[in-house]
């Protein structure tokens, strides 16, 4: 019975085992982690079948309305309190095959949604209610004949009244439509090859717009351009820029933002064959386009910037959120979403601060995102503030691509972001995240997820000092062992009592040390009291434990003596440079 008792308890063991690991190998944290403590952590919300912008709006009650085209090409709707929750979460009927969606929302809580449909190559529009129930029929506002139109935008201006823009065969096409959701006005604003449209509306109500368009087979010009809607008059277009292609290029954008006096079209320089891409933009009084200078983006804690998405509004400085290459919670160089402010050519250094810090700012000093807000800026380029300013704001620390961000400002002044992140073959996932205290007290929680996941991170990295120890005491050992072994072969003595086995074994433990002075086992550069004071230190120790466990053994103990001195100095070194480094 006994026996018939562990057989049972061992296969139990071994299959309990094994549904563990499938779990662990099959399972993906819901939360991505963070690179800043004014944030949360990533949440994933959903799932997208294409890689492009997430709508991202503001909800009247707190928390956000988010648009995406889910992995059906279906557009998803969902809503997020100000506590993390998800209290909203439905597949529209309004579309087919839906990409690129714009949300407004009116002053009644009503929502306004323009899209791309893929199949039919048109842009429509339509309105819901709060909760993603159509109040009428969708709205074609423009059938292309030829090539599908570009991403539309959806303005909404003091009046309740929304602008739409987007770009087709014919030109830089606008709409104007009612509170109500009749389309009131359409023409087309400037018969160009736009390929891309970015616009923004002032606060005097003018609509500066910027696109880009092929001139010549590998020449992209960024054009821009401003709209008067009361009037309907038109000023430019002016040429920023030009971009002549090589082979593997491309250009992604623009975008356009606005501060108090300074238009800032930004676009990003891929190269497809390099892996490689450059951020710049061009930046003018408004109203003086002719004025305007071109800028790369300097970035101190990234590389390869993408996804350019300015913060909705005229808030100085301008709040630009992007895509970089920066280093990942486990070490790696990733794709990460990140913040920076612009200042006409400069980047000034900024912070995320908390609500308590805030009111503390001295505000002719700092410009705040809104009273009591919760966004900070140096209001002088170049000048930093005394508390861990930053020229750029690295949010997330993902192991996974973080990509296409969008940002937006809430009336209670928190930031809300949005990106995606490869989820599988053709699949993205949503992730959201934001400054808001209730959603970071809610996905900055301890789950099991998080416990079970360090300890097996833990056990994984330990696993590498074990798989370390053969190595280094192969090159630390060999050459001090193999003396050692000649000296008995040829005299026969290991009896520590004696002058010559003590002398011969402080010459191999000398020159083991020695070796481990050499050769440390973490490749990177590091500072010279860690670098000198681990084999010195764990030397120390070493010596002091082989002598006492010597003292206490009579007779030959040469080889004993040696062992233990080397599996302490050993592992003892391998743990603390694990410590510091991880062994990556």
């Amino acid at each position: 019975m006994g026996r018939f008792r562990r057989i049972a308890l061992t296969v139990v063991a071994v299959l309990g085992a094994i549904a563990l690991i499938s779990w662990a190998t099959s399972y993906v944290s819901p939360l991505t982690p963070r690179a800043s403590e004014e944030w949360s952590r990533g949440r994933v919300i959903g799932t997208s079948s294409v890689n492009r912008p997430v709508a991202l709006h503001p909800a009247p009650s707190g928390g956000v309305y988010l648009v995406w085209s889910n992995a059906d090409d279906r557009l998803e709707l969902a809503q997020i309190a100000p506590d993390g929750r998800v209290v909203l979460d439905r597949v529209l009927s309004v579309a087919e095959t839906g990409r690129d969606p714009q949300l407004q929302v009116d002053a009644a809580g009503r929502l306004h949604l323009l899209w791309r449909e893929e199949d039919a190559r048109a842009i429509r529009y339509v309105r819901l209610d709060p909760e993603g129930n159509a109040l009428g029929p969708s709205q074609t506002l423009s059938e292309a004949m030829g090539d599908r139109p570009s991403a539309p935008r959806l303005i909404q201006d003091a009046d309740g009244t929304f602008h739409a823009l987007w770009a087709d065969t014919e030109g830089v096409q606008w709409a104007l439509i009612d509170p109500e959701g009749n389309l009131e006005a359409r023409r087309t604003l400037f018969s160009v090859g736009a390929e891309t449209v970015a616009a923004q509306m002032d606060q005097e109500g003018y609509i500066h717009i910027a696109w880009q368009r092929a001139l010549g087979v590998n020449k992209q010009v960024i054009e821009y351009a401003i709209f008067f809607p009361e009037t309907g008059d038109l000023a430019g277009p002016e040429g920023l820029a030009e971009e002549f292609l090589r082979m593997g290029q491309r250009v992604d954008g623009p975008a356009l933002g606005l501060d108090q006096d300074t238009v800032y079209v930004l676009w990003v320089l891929e190269d497809l064959r390099e892996i490689t891409s450059e951020a710049r933009y061009a930046y003018f009084l408004i109203g003086l386009p002719q004025e305007r200078k071109v800028e790369t983006i300097q970035l101190e804690r990234g590389g390869n910037p993408t996804g350019l998405a300015p913060l909705d509004g005229q808030r100085s400085p301008l709040l630009v959120a992007l895509s970089e290459t920066a280093r990942s919670e486990s070490g790696r160089m990733e794709p990460q979403i990140a913040l920076l402010a612009l200042v006409r050519d400069q980047t000034p250094d900024f912070q995320i601060v908390g609500p308590s810090e805030a009111r503390s700012i001295d505000l002719p000093t700092f410009l705040a995102l809104g009273p009591g807000g919760r966004v900070a800026w140096a209001a002088e380029p170049g000048w930093s503030p005394v508390f861990d300013a930053e020229a750029e704001h690295i949010v997330t620390a993902s192991d996974r691509p973080s990509l296409r961000p969008s940002i937006a400002a809430d009336a209670y002044f928190d930031l809300h972001l949005v990106w995606l992140e490869p989820g599988g073959f053709g699949r993205y996932r949503v992730v959201y995240a934001s400054t808001a205290e209730g959603v970071k007290q809610a996905y900055n929680a301890l789950t099991p997820w998080d416990v079970v996941d360090q300890a097996f991170s833990l056990l994984m990295r330990l696993s590498l000092v074990a798989l370390a120890v053969g190595p280094m005491s192969i090159l630390w050992v060999l050459l001090p062992l193999t003396a050692l072994a000649f000296y008995y072969l040829v005299s026969g003595e290991e009896d520590l009592r004696a002058w010559g086995p003590r002398l011969m074994l402080g010459g191999a433990l000398l020159l083991e040390v020695v070796l481990t002075f050499t050769f440390p086992p973490h490749g990177q550069p590091i500072g010279p009291a860690f670098r000198w004071g681990v084999p010195a230190g764990a030397a120390v120790v070493a010596a002091v434990t082989t002598a006492l466990l010597a003292r206490r053994r009579e007779g030959n103990v040469l080889f004993f003596a040696f062992f233990v001195f080397t599996a302490i100095d050993v592992l003892l070194q391998l743990l603390l440079y694990f410590a510091v480094f991880g062994l990556d």
